[in-house]
């Protein structure tokens, strides 16, 4: 009996002095549900849509086809007008102003006057690395911004690719719109709209 019971506690002590064992996979196992706690954060974060609220401010000049400035409570800030790319014209790089940059200018004016009263709505980024507000600029606030009908007809973004003036672009992270603007990219190029020839896709 007594034999038994010394080997009963060798091999006991045997099978637990060797606490990393034990450690190791204790840790391991918390690394992995904290990494999966993360991932699921981050993809609740990518699946929100953007702001439902829509900030008033007046046009105060339009900087290119896809930049204008504004004054929101009397302070004046620049734009980036979020998820389109319109050809240059008004780098200070001399060589990369185009003249369908000019005539994206052009449309914008016309289509921004100054003194315009527009909507800006945030999707995720506050600004660009250049300081500038990232944002969707409607013409009136929308009943449901997920409209395809107001999308097309209020969202100056939108209406600037469906000119032709303009493409669509993943601007991660702010991609809430990209379909829709993707398919107003479309119907530009399918009808030879402004100078949409410049952004069809090869």
């Amino acid at each position: 009996m007594t034999d038994f019971s010394n080997i009963a506690c060798t091999v006991f002590h045997h099978k637990t002095r060797k606490p990393p064992l034990s450690i190791g996979v204790l840790a391991l196992l918390a690394i992995t549900i904290a990494a999966l706690i993360a991932f699921g954060l981050a993809g609740c974060h990518r699946q929100q849509g953007p702001s439902v609220e829509f900030q008033k401010a007046t046009v105060e000049y339009v900087v290119d086809g896809d930049t204008i400035d504004v004054v929101i409570d009397g302070d004046e800030r620049r734009v980036r007008l979020a998820g389109i790319d319109a050809p240059e014209s008004a780098s200070h790089e001399q060589e990369r102003n185009t003249q369908e940059g000019v005539l994206a200018t052009e449309h914008v004016r016309a289509l921004l006057p100054v003194g315009r009263v527009v909507y800006l709505q945030k999707d995720v980024s506050e600004t660009d690395k250049y300081g500038r507000l990232v944002r969707y600029v409607w013409l009136d606030v929308p009943s449901d911004p997920n409209s395809s009908e107001e999308i097309t007809s209020k969202m100056v973004n939108s209406l600037i690719v469906e000119a032709g003036f303009a493409r669509a672009e993943r601007f991660w992270p702010d991609v809430s719109y990209a379909d829709q603007l993707k398919e107003a990219q479309q119907r530009a190029a399918d009808g030879g709209l402004g100078v949409s020839y410049l952004w069809l896709e090869g």
